[in-house]
């Protein structure tokens, strides 16, 4: 009877403890074997025209600690030319790395991935448009339509929704936010009244807009403060044509004509009075008349100043424009020479007249 007892009691624990264990065995099963972990992609973030920071996240380890993590990333979905990775022993968390010499407003598609014992797992494919800066204003030009008005035109960059143009005295602006505002808006063109062009400069610099900043580049142009350009220029031409015409130098006699032709030029395309205006036109034939006369006068002194020899050394008058050029305007040598021909001339007179003077009878 006493050994059926315990017989008895060993099969009751048995089966009370029998569950247990079963029990005890599946939770061992579940929770201990080791797997690939699992990995995310997450939203990237810090996105510039050329660059952007990419996350990713390890969310189960698969019971052992992945030892690499990383991205790939590309230009067209599936299609990953770029990577980077790091080494360790990394639990549950995120990682990021930036993404940098990006194309300007491009899809960049990328994923992230972490490899522990048993293998390597990636995400699902993340992407994200670098942002598209505007480029800069084209065809930035700046035209005078009156005594103290200007026209300043542009052709708008590529995907701007704005154009700011900035204005300075003498110096450019050095961004947006520099010098003054002269328009802000969405327009091509602005006119700007009450300025001195005469005397003062004028230089303006133009940016695009648009949600994501500004353009890294501008347009610039400036305009202005011809006068006094004019007055050195015409105070060189001045003192090259007066010394010209004092000299026996051909050649300056030339570089006279060139540096009114020079003159020319640039009345032409920096005219402080109204382009195609009368007294523009006017004063653009003078200049014209002076580089042609200049030379030619020149020559004319030469020719009617040199001597015949064959005519027993009287110089012969050759003044090619009729007319007697003043002796300011004459050499030197020139006008020495013409005062010994004078005197000679007039000493040979007086002795023919000596020589055929009727002799007196004395009485």
């Amino acid at each position: 009877m006493r050994s059926l007892r315990w017989l008895l009691v060993a099969i009751v624990i048995a089966l009370v403890l029998l569950p247990v264990v079963a029990l005890a065995t599946d939770i061992v099963i579940v929770v201990y074997p080791i797997v690939k972990p699992t990995v995310i992609a997450n939203p990237a973030t810090n996105i510039t025209h050329n660059s952007g920071t990419i996350w990713g996240e390890i969310t189960k380890t698969g019971n052992n600690d992945p030892s690499v993590r990383g991205f790939e990333w590309g230009f067209s979905t599936g299609n990953y030319t770029q990577s980077w990775n790091e080494t360790g022993s990394y639990g549950v968390g995120t990682f990021s790395h930036t993404a940098t010499n990006l194309t300007l407003g491009i899809q960049v598609f990328y994923i992230a991935y972490a490899t522990n014992t048993i293998g390597r797992t990636n995400s699902t494919e993340q992407s994200f448009f670098t942002y598209f800066r505007p480029l800069a204003p084209t065809d930035f030009t700046i035209t005078q339509i009156g005594a103290s008005s200007i026209n300043i035109s542009w052709t708008n960059g590529i995907a701007a929704d704005t154009t700011a143009v900035r204005g300075g005295s003498n110096n450019y602006p050095s961004s947006v936010t520099d010098g003054y505002e002269v328009y802000n808006g969405t327009g091509t063109s602005v006119v700007i009244n009450g300025l001195n062009l005469e005397t003062n400069s004028y230089s303006y610099r133009a940016w695009s807009e648009n949600s994501y900043g500004v353009s890294l580049n501008y347009a610039q142009a400036k305009i202005g403060g011809n006068m006094m350009m004019l007055f050195g220029l015409f105070a060189f031409c001045g003192i090259v044509s007066f010394l010209s015409l004092r000299s026996r130098f051909f050649l300056l006699k030339l570089l006279a004509g060139a540096a009114w032709i020079g003159m020319f030029i640039y009345w032409m395309y920096n005219p402080p009075l109204e382009a195609g205006s009368p007294p523009h036109i006017a004063v653009m034939i003078v200049l014209v008349g002076l580089a042609v006369a200049i030379p030619l006068m020149g020559l004319g002194n030469e020719v009617s100043t040199q001597t015949d020899w064959r005519s027993g050394g009287k110089s012969e008058a050759m003044n090619l424009f009729k007319f007697k050029i003043p002796d300011w305007m004459k050499g030197q040598e020139v006008a020495k020479k013409e005062e010994r021909e004078e005197k000679t001339e007039e000493y040979r007179e007086r002795l023919h007249r000596a020589m055929h003077q009727p002799k007196k009878e004395n009485r």
